[in-house]
């Protein structure tokens, strides 16, 4: 049974209310880091050139690219939970995609944003 736009019935709740926040979230997380890594710029000018840069063509990448990118894997890996476990499965990998979420904000909150790097990039 299809709805509306051939997507089952759930995949557009999840998309709404899942999918969507975890992406800005994520772009929230990347935002962070972007800030920590410019201070290292001295020259203001530029510095204000470059985070203008990220927010112009990060929100479209966020969007084109990396939305339809998390979108896809969340869905294999939803249908297949769902399929495998029924609505236990379900709500397990909807509780470790935001757990996940959660934890990356954690870090950045508790820790600082350096603790996503790389050592060498800190």
């Amino acid at each position: 049974m299809l709805t509306l736009m051939g997507m089952k019935p759930g995949t557009r709740s999840l998309k709404k209310y899942v999918i969507f926040p975890c992406c800005l979230l994520i772009f929230g997380a990347v935002e962070e880091v972007l800030d920590y890594k410019s201070q290292v710029i001295q020259n203001e000018y530029l510095r204000v050139a470059l985070v203008m840069l990220f927010y112009a063509f990060g929100i479209s990448i966020i969007a084109y690219l990396v939305t339809p990118m998390v979108e896809q894997s969340v869905l294999r890996a939803h249908a297949v939970s769902k399929n495998g476990a029924g609505r236990l499965g379900e709500f397990a990998f909807i509780a470790f995609l935001l757990g996940s979420v959660y934890f990356l904000w954690f870090q950045i909150i508790v820790h600082g944003p350096e603790t996503l790097l790389p050592p060498n990039w800190r």
